[in-house]
């Protein structure tokens, strides 16, 4: 396994092609904190994509909706987004997508089984 990142000035245009290419795919939606450990806010749901904020200039808040359905619906915002990185296989298929942020954990979004097995496979607080 490897991981790139991708210059600030090419967010835009990367994000968009990896939701296109990952559209529907299961993926588990996790914050990384240092104080509370990793925290799953969604297990093994359809993506529905990955952008960053058209409105937003400075090109630094992110937006990532998983789900797909409206009862089961995870939009996570990523505000002050400081480094996106990408983690691959060693034979080059996408296995993560990091996203940092100064003053906030880092968002995983994964690809693969879950590290959470007895998760409901929805957002945190649904049955």
């Amino acid at each position: 396994m490897y991981s790139e990142e991708i210059p600030q000035d090419q967010w835009r245009n990367f994000l968009d092609d990896f939701s296109h290419r990952h559209v529907g795919q299961p993926v588990t939606l996790e914050l990384l904190d240092d104080d509370l450990g990793d925290q799953p806010e969604a297990v093994e749901l359809p993506l529905v994509g990955v952008s960053l904020d058209p409105k937003d200039s400075a090109g630094e808040i992110v937006e990532i909706i998983v789900g797909g359905e409206p009862s089961a619906d995870v939009n996570h915002i990523v505000r002050r987004a400081s480094r996106v990185r990408i983690a691959k296989t060693d034979q080059g298929d996408d296995q993560a997508l990091e996203i940092e942020a100064r003053d906030e954990p880092t968002v995983l979004l994964r690809f693969g089984s879950s590290p959470y097995p007895n998760e409901d496979h929805g957002p945190i607080g649904t049955a």
